[in-house]
């Protein structure tokens, strides 16, 4: 069923006094109408429709508060922020999220991010935010949904590499979790399905996802005469857990398109001309692979994802390069594929200590393997192979403060944030020192 004939389907079923009102539906109609849309910019107001119509805050809402604030030091090139040669304390991140329960199985959760990342992210943004129903359950099996903004349920920690406590370091493997496309990756607006299935061999925990990316932000890297819009996004995640968690393994999908409007292709550095405006499709298809073990004081993780991106156009018109210089019609697609992985190690000293070993591999373009610096390749500033070896120390000072110290040798600039660099000369190697004190509430 199209999405505009889902809407007048669900807004048959609203009631009479929110019809002539849609933007303000009843307390009722509010799910119906969000299912419908999967208009993000109405679930706060709907939020508070609910809570203030069902009066039971108090018990049943629980906040926290993670303040993370860091420094960052390089040897060459800028990482959050001016870091070359010296220090930047560009980098700072304040979450505030909320889980009401509204009924046993029914509960929204919410999370209000500020986020400073260098010259990469500078503001505060809607983290996510859904209704979250659990409508079957037993002792064995339970099905639920959740309707609104989501966490995209990708890899082993992208739903939870926003809260410094639950991340094994500061930083997480940039080739597979990069800072500087953060957003691309992070969430969905839509509807997403998820079962856990309980047996004595093991556990088996899915997601299906279905919505809009938040791809606003991937225009920069497009030429300037060219403009993005959301899309589609299908997401699907399987994990197997044996050992009440020993073994964990896992396998995620993600297909997500955007549509792109150019007025030429003259940014795209193309053989020939372009006759007339460009209607297009940017897609994006990854595979991620997860695998991670527990066992005494240790924690064992690695995990591989490859990528195929394509900018994809039809019916373009071009002139012909050769004689008699024809207008000729033709699809193009202009794509690369990338691959990363790495392999962490975790040791929980003791209560207080715990270090972090980890060495990481990508390659913005699976055909081409140096370690020169080279041109940029799709969506990363460089095209080559970029390695990293990161050391790291924590120090658990109470319950709630930590203190975060890491180091790292990296071979390559591939995973650098354009705005970071945008008027410096790339070197490579390099070395990276950060330290973050944590603190929630």
């Amino acid at each position: 069923m199209s999405r505009s004939r889902l809407s007048k389907f669900f807004n048959g079923l609203f009631c009479l006094t929110c019809k002539p009102s849609i933007q303000t539906p009843c307390v009722w109609c509010a799910p119906r109408y969000l299912l419908a849309e999967f208009n993000i910019q109405l679930l706060l107001p709907t939020i508070f429709i609910y809570l203030f119509s069902l009066n039971a805050l108090a018990d049943d809402l629980q906040l926290s508060l993670v303040l993370n604030q860091g420094i960052v030091g390089t040897s060459d090139n800028g990482f959050y922020g001016d870091s070359d040669d010296g220090f930047s304390t560009d980098f700072t991140e304040l979450s505030i999220n909320g889980n009401y329960r509204i009924s046993p199985k029914v509960r929204i959760a919410g999370q209000v991010l500020y986020l400073h990342a260098g010259e990469v992210n500078d503001g505060v943004e809607l983290d996510y935010l859904f209704l979250d129903s659990q409508f079957y359950s037993n002792e064995h099996f339970n099905l639920g949904i959740n309707l609104g903004r989501f966490k995209n349920p990708i890899g082993h920690y992208n739903e939870t590499r926003d809260i410094a406590f639950t991340r094994p370091g500061i930083f997480l493997a940039q080739g597979i979790y990069p800072d500087s496309l953060r957003d691309l990756f992070i969430s969905s607006d839509g509807i997403l399905v998820y079962g856990n299935l309980f047996q004595p061999q093991g556990e088996w925990h899915f997601e299906i996802a279905y919505g809009k990316p938040r791809v606003e932000k991937f225009g920069k890297f497009l030429p300037k005469n060219t403009d993005i819009s959301r899309g589609r996004a299908t997401l699907g995640r399987l994990i197997y857990e044996h050992n009440a968690g020993q073994w964990k393994l896992g396998l995620s999908y993600a297909n997500q398109t955007a549509n792109v409007k150019a007025s030429d292709l003259s940014g795209f550095d193309l053989p020939v001309a372009v006759n007339g405006p460009v209607n297009g499709e940017q897609i994006s298809k990854q595979i991620q692979l997860t695998a991670q073990y527990n066992f005494s004081r240790w924690t064992f993780t690695a995990e591989y994802v490859y990528t195929d991106a394509d900018i994809t156009g039809k019916d373009i018109t071009i002139i012909s390069p050769l004689p008699p210089f024809a207008p000729l019609t033709l699809d193009f697609s202009i794509g690369s594929q990338t691959e990363s992985f790495y392999f962490q190690a975790e040791n929980r000293i003791d209560r207080y200590w715990t270090a972090i070993a980890r060495w990481n591999v990508l390659n913005p373009n699976k055909n081409n393997k140096n370690t020169e610096i080279g041109n940029a390749s799709f969506g990363y500033i460089d095209s080559k192979r970029t390695s990293d070896l990161t050391l790291g120390i924590r120090r658990k000072l109470k319950k709630n403060m930590m203190l975060n110290a890491e180091y790292h040798y990296v071979k390559g600039v591939a995973w650098l944030a354009v705005e970071d660099n945008a008027n410096s000369s790339l070197k490579s190697p390099w070395q990276l020192w950060a330290l973050t004190f944590s603190y929630r509430l």
